[in-house]
């Protein structure tokens, strides 16, 4: 980087893709910047430049570069490393770090389940979504031999509830955060601010509203994050399709005392009677290791007492005793004699 291009880096303000730093920031600090840069925009990091913006430069700019490194090293899983450069300018050393959009977001910093992201000059904690799955609960379908798990409430309505609530906000609001409250019957959202002018509650409700953007920049960083924006203005109606797909009611929308709120009601006490009638009978008495390796043989056609053995880390005699129980039951047969002996999924199981 030549003094020109540092120069205009210096004229910019502190955004979502640059951040100045007087000195080596704290290995948290920076790890969670870095982090940050590389789930949104990516973006740039100057050390050696005051709160006010005064190019203080660096005593030791190489201790900084190798900081940086080894902070890099110890906290961090990057699959492209960012570009580490000192720069000189006005006779004075800075180091220059220059994070990429990651390719495979969202980054984490090691040992950590919450990713952070870029918005404005701050960086935001991006685990709600986690939060709920992790208080809600959880049930599971058997389709064929296939075990397949699915939440209480539509991952699509989940998320579209909480995207909604971060892109509609009223940011002019201070000392608010958005909420999440989880009940046993319903997750509530609430958002600071009203709606905007020509926006009624009954036409949300009717499907009828239009699109008006009241953060447009935190829209693009939703969109260049990928996954979050599919089309504007469709978000409700998915978030609504969604839960009418799973038996649910649709979302509710409120206006309360300066908030916007958003309610799905869940399943209740029905989720668990579903669970319960979703379990087919060919799965009764048996147990975990029996289940899962009904749709491991489904996927590879046959099965050894030897790798039975090694997949669910067992003995011999328990691993027999298990494949004999679905042999008796009808649901495998067995090919072959001692060693070369296999199991193969019976002709009723398929």
């Amino acid at each position: 980087m030549n003094e020109e291009t540092f120069a205009h880096l210096l004229r910019q303000h502190e955004d979502e893709t640059l951040d100045f730093k007087q000195e080596l920031p704290s290995s948290s600090d920076l790890a969670v910047l870095i982090t940050a840069f590389y789930n949104t925009r990516g973006g740039k990091i100057v050390i050696g430049v005051d709160d006010a913006r005064v190019p203080v430069g660096l005593a030791r700019p190489q201790s900084v570069e190798t900081g940086v490194v080894n902070i890099i090293r110890d906290r961090l899983d990057l699959d492209i490393p960012p570009t580490i450069e000192i720069v000189a300018y006005q006779g004075k050393e800075f180091v220059v770090v220059t994070c990429p959009k990651g390719i495979k977001r969202p980054y984490f910093i090691r040992g950590e389940v919450r990713p952070y992201i870029r918005i404005g000059s701050s960086k935001r904690i991006a685990n709600a979504e986690r939060f709920i799955y992790r208080n809600t609960r959880t049930g599971h379908r058997v389709i064929g031999f296939e075990g397949i798990d699915y939440p209480e409430y539509p991952k699509e309505a989940v998320r579209e509830a909480l995207v909604n609530a971060v892109i509609h906000r009223d940011y002019s609001s201070t000392g608010q955060s958005i909420r999440v409250f989880i009940f046993d019957d319903r997750i509530e959202v609430h958002s600071p601010g009203g709606l905007l002018p020509d926006i009624t509650i009954e036409q949300i409700r009717q499907l009828k509203s239009r699109s008006v953007l009241r953060n447009r920049i935190i829209v693009e960083v939703f969109r260049d994050l990928g996954g979050f924006i599919e089309k504007l203005g469709t978000g409700i109606r998915r978030m609504t399709a969604a839960m009418e797909q799973r038996g649910l009611t649709k979302p509710q929308f409120e206006e309360l005392s300066g908030e916007f709120v958003l309610t799905l009601f869940g399943p209740g006490e029905m989720f668990m009677q579903e669970v319960q009638e979703e379990i087919p009978d060919w799965m009764k008495g048996l147990n975990e290791r029996q289940i899962k390796v009904m749709g491991i043989i489904a996927k590879q056609e046959k099965i050894t007492n030897k790798e039975y053995r090694e997949q669910f880390a067992v003995s011999d005699s328990t691993a027999l005793n298990d494949l004999n129980e679905l042999v008796k039951n009808g649901l495998l047969i067995t090919i072959g004699s001692r060693r070369g002996r296999f199991y193969k999924l019976a002709e009723n199981s398929k």
